[in-house]
This record gives structure tokens, C-alpha cells and sequence, in this order.
């Protein structure tokens, strides 16, 4: 075990994967309504259109496949520190603005 794994187990405290940070870090982010976004903008990295990505999630939700994975990825978020507006599927994949880079 490393001296930070080392120290982690020490306090208590799970380590955990990269990806699950990330997650929690997208869960905390808030989910935006179609109310507080223009239907014709899109997602700075996919291009998918605010409109569609909403409709998709309306489809998820009404769906026996919607649970927690599914709604950590599914709407729109807007980064805290930013402002920038992302499809929470991208936010999964990074935990950085694109557009700040």
C-alpha cells in the first residue's frame, strides 16, 4: 500500500476511482430546466441542440431503462465557477471547462 493509500485507510476514508470523483463532482452541478437555457443553443463540445438533449431526457425518464447512472448523465448543467452550459454527458467525461482551457 502507498503512504497515500496508506494514509487514506488510516483516516477511514474509501479510496475512489478517478471516473467516481468525477461523477459526484457532475452530481453536484445543477440541472438546468429548458427555462434557463435558449432551445437554440447547444453543447459547446458534442453540438447536440439544448432542444434535443432535453427532449432525449423527457424519452429517458418515461423509459424502464431511467436510474441513477442515466440521470447523472442525462440534461444540461452549467459549470459553477464558469457559467459555461454543457449536456451533463460531456461534464461526465472531464472535470474541467473546455472553454477555459
Amino acid at each position: 500500500m502507498g503512504a497515500s493509500r496508506s494514509h487514506e485507510h488510516r483516516r477511514g476514508l474509501i479510496p475512489i476511482t478517478t471516473q467516481d470523483r468525477i461523477r459526484l463532482f457532475v452530481l453536484q452541478l445543477p440541472t438546468l430546466t429548458p427555462k434557463d437555457v435558449h432551445p437554440d443553443d447547444s453543447c459547446a463540445i458534442c453540438l447536440t441542440g439544448f432542444s434535443s438533449i432535453f427532449a432525449d431526457e423527457a424519452e429517458l425518464k418515461a423509459s424502464d431503462d431511467f436510474d441513477v447512472d442515466t440521470e447523472v448523465e442525462s440534461g444540461i448543467t452549467r459549470l459553477v465557477g464558469c457559467g459555461h452550459l454543457f449536456c451533463r454527458k460531456e461534464s461526465v467525461d472531464r472535470s474541467s471547462c473546455l472553454n477555459n482551457r
